[in-house]
């Protein structure tokens, strides 16, 4: 069995970089290339970008005063490829899934976030290429767009330009839109950091209410509902009830003695919609297949056993509630003691919160071991 992934990225890129040119009498081949605008409202200047990829990598690419980056020979990189921008005041990420333009903004930082249950940052360190090919999918990518946009409208931050990772980006024009969004996510986070608001990205949910349509003698109601949830703030919209009412016509029957007029009486019907109402937990979430992953490549097993062994913990209690087994395991990372960090001497200190949370449902959850 052939278990070697296949990078997704579109036939066209391929023919793109296998492509042979014949003019005058010679030929070659066209060099594939991976460039970009890195930027935050403003340009990044001087910063630089590294890249991760299915096969290969490459790092310290300068980027401009303009924020341009460009990688001029990337036939060594098998996307898809995960990017890393550093020089601003945050670290910047996004996704290349194939040779040609991939820009680093904010904007993609937030859907490497929802892609990877809200850290991009773990997601480049703890990097994983065969992880990377089932996340780059059109599909995940298109539902990490539609969840940043539903945070960016619950911010007012405007709207997502139709390619935020692989579009035209002017970071010098006042008049550029992409540029233009990036400018109002900065200015509606205020001093939240990027990670935070990747952590309530993953919690945004749309649910639709059932629509309703009831004609009775005449009579039409409709009713709709949305709830948008956004970290855990849920708010309900009830479209306006549209009601046409028509009466029957008169009937008039006339006698030698009399003439009798009747009308119909109007019927009147109400129709309520059935409101869904999805309320998102505020709480962090863990990541119990990540975490799993965490637990190995940190090689705790060599302490802890593997599987993880409830009598070897320590302080640790693998029945706990995640919150519990979170607090655990900070307090034997970081808090500092007498002898330095905590239990476990403070070498783990490069984990972060998210990872922490990820090991610890790992461990509240048997099933994944």
């Amino acid at each position: 069995m052939n278990n070697k992934p296949t990078p997704y990225f579109s036939l066209g890129l391929i023919a793109a970089a296998v492509t042979v040119l014949t003019a005058c009498g010679g030929g070659g081949s066209v060099t594939p290339t991976i460039s970009g605008v890195v930027a935050t409202g403003a340009p990044v200047s001087g910063g630089k970008v590294s890249l991760k990829c299915t096969s290969g990598s490459v790092t310290g690419i300068t980027t401009g005063t303009d924020g341009s980056y460009s990688v001029a020979d990337a036939s060594a990189l098998v996307p898809p490829c995960l990017a890393e921008a550093t020089g601003g005041t945050q670290a910047l990420h996004s996704i290349a899934t194939g040779y040609g333009t991939t820009n680093v903004t904010p904007i993609t930082e937030l859907m490497v976030a929802s892609l990877y249950n809200g850290n991009a940052s773990a997601a480049f360190t703890q990097f994983d290429g065969v992880r990377l090919q089932t996340v780059a999918s059109a599909a995940n990518l298109a539902t990490a767009k539609t969840n940043v946009q539903t945070y960016l409208t619950s911010l007012g931050a405007g709207t997502l330009p139709a390619d935020p990772i692989g579009g035209t980006l002017v970071a010098t024009s006042a008049t550029d839109p992409h540029d233009a969004v990036l400018v109002s996510l900065m200015a509606k986070l205020g001093n939240k950091t990027l990670e935070a608001a990747g952590a309530e990205v993953t919690k945004v949910a749309v649910t639709t209410g059932t629509s309703t349509t009831t004609t009775v003698a005449g009579v039409t109601t409709t009713a709709a509902a949305t709830t948008t949830t956004v970290a855990g703030t849920t708010t309900t919209t009830v479209a306006p009830v549209t009601t046409t009412t028509s009466t029957a016509a008169a009937t008039t029957t006339s006698t030698a003695a009399a003439t009798t007029t009747s009308t119909a009486a109007a019927t009147t019907t109400t129709t309520t919609a059935t409101v869904t109402t999805t309320t998102v937990a505020t709480g962090p979430v863990g990541d119990a297949a990540n975490g799993k992953t965490l637990y190995a490549s940190n090689n705790c097993g060599s302490c802890h056993g593997t599987p993880p062994d409830g009598t070897r913990f320590k302080t640790l209690d693998h029945n706990s509630s995640l919150t519990a087994e979170y607090n655990a395991l900070n307090g034997s990372i970081n808090t500092i003691g007498s002898s330095g960090y905590g239990f476990m001497n403070g070498q783990y200190k490069t984990l972060t919160q998210q990872n922490l949370y990820d090991i610890a449902k790992y461990l509240i959850t048997p099933t994944s071991w």
